[in-house]
């Protein structure tokens, strides 16, 4: 009884990390419209959450639309960011302003957000500005 009890809770703490390491989440406001890949999102309050399993970043407005875009995100070669506060970093493009690289916070991994090719080819026919967001 006892060897039962003790697998089971010993499975229930391996998911629980599991969870834990793929369920890093931030919320910020972003005043402005943006894009993930090919998806327009407008301004407003957004939750984003990374899976380090998946490698899928999750980017959720918090607003009525509740509207939401999965993109795959590649953690970076660049050190973990020892900040407290989370950060997004948007490339602009003239109007467009699209989603580029995001930063968990608490030590986490920078994440590099990957573009539709049509923004790749953009970018390189003209200068992009960045602009960084810190998060909540």
């Amino acid at each position: 009884m006892f060897k039962i009890f003790s697998m089971t809770l010993l499975g229930l703490l391996t998911v629980s990390a599991v969870h834990a390491q793929s369920g890093q989440s931030m919320k910020t406001t972003i005043p402005f419209d943006f894009t993930v890949r090919s998806m327009t999102m407008e301004a407003g309050t957004y939750r984003f959450t990374y899976s380090s399993v998946s490698h899928v970043l999750l980017v959720q407005s918090l607003g009525k639309d509740g509207k939401s875009v999965k993109v795959v995100a590649q953690p970076s070669l660049a050190p973990h960011s020892t900040s407290r506060a989370g950060k997004l970093v948007f490339l602009r493009i003239g109007d467009d302003r699209s989603l580029a690289r995001v930063w968990a916070g608490e030590g986490g991994p920078e994440l590099q957000v990957l573009q539709a090719k049509d923004k790749n080819s953009t970018a390189l026919a003209s200068e992009p500005t960045l602009i960084t967001i810190t998060a909540e």
